[in-house]
């Protein structure tokens, strides 16, 4: 765990509601956690320590109707 970079990047590949239901939550409300916790594993086992990540920002891509897209960041200040 202490291997973890301290910025964890993610690319969600969401390009169809397919690939959108496996990051929904079990109530299909929630796209992304805002925290999540990460443990690695030591000998096979749990590391007891953890890397807690926040979602503090997000770069998504917009496609309009006429196939342009641009790109959209949302951060959090």
């Amino acid at each position: 765990t202490r291997d973890l970079p301290p910025i964890l990047a993610v690319n969600a590949a969401v390009h169809n509601e397919e690939t959108h239901k496996f990051w929904r939550d079990q109530r299909r409300q929630t796209f992304l956690k805002s925290k999540i916790e990460l443990r690695g594993h030591i000998d096979g086992m749990d590391d007891p320590e953890s890397a807690v990540y926040e979602l503090r920002a997000m770069v998504v891509q917009v496609v309009a109707k006429d196939a342009n897209s641009h790109l959209v960041a949302i951060v959090k200040g």
